[in-house]
């Protein structure tokens, strides 16, 4: 889990970004959806919980999903 008290910023490779939001500390994440390239969770302290899920709005990568 982690302890530190700055924020983070995490780029991955979205089949990782479960596992990654699971280690700081999140035990039940969500999972990344295998069509999408372009959505972004926001994770605060304590890292628990994803508050907040967007997409980067990207033309052509979310067009044909909705939010």
């Amino acid at each position: 889990m982690y302890g530190g008290e700055a924020n983070i910023l995490i780029c991955w490779e979205h089949r990782r970004i479960s596992h990654i939001i699971e280690e700081m500390g999140n035990y039940d994440p969500p999972i990344y959806p295998k069509a999408r390239f372009d959505i972004v969770w926001t994770d605060p302290s304590p890292y628990d919980t994803i508050t907040r899920e967007i997409s980067e709005e990207y033309p052509g990568l979310d067009q044909e999903f909705d939010f």
